[in-house]
């Protein structure tokens, strides 16, 4: 049972000094450079089309992203 506990306190320790760190820039992709920190989500970064007003719609459907390393 101590195992147990000890392992769940571990990986809870590891996914909150993940989180710490604040949003990671991705250098590998071109359009790593639009986006900016978001003031809503503090951990999040956001690309915002200028001229365009989300509030018009009701969905949005996005792309997946597949990231290579």
């Amino acid at each position: 049972m101590k195992i147990l506990y000890f392992f769940m306190v571990s990986a809870m320790v590891f996914c909150m000094a993940g989180c710490a760190a604040g949003p990671q820039r991705f250098e590998r992709l071109e359009s790593s450079s639009r986006l900016q920190e978001s003031a809503d989500f503090p951990h999040a970064l956001i690309y915002k089309k200028p001229g365009v007003d989300g509030k018009r719609y009701v969905k949005f459907m996005i792309d997946p992203v597949a990231l290579e390393g």
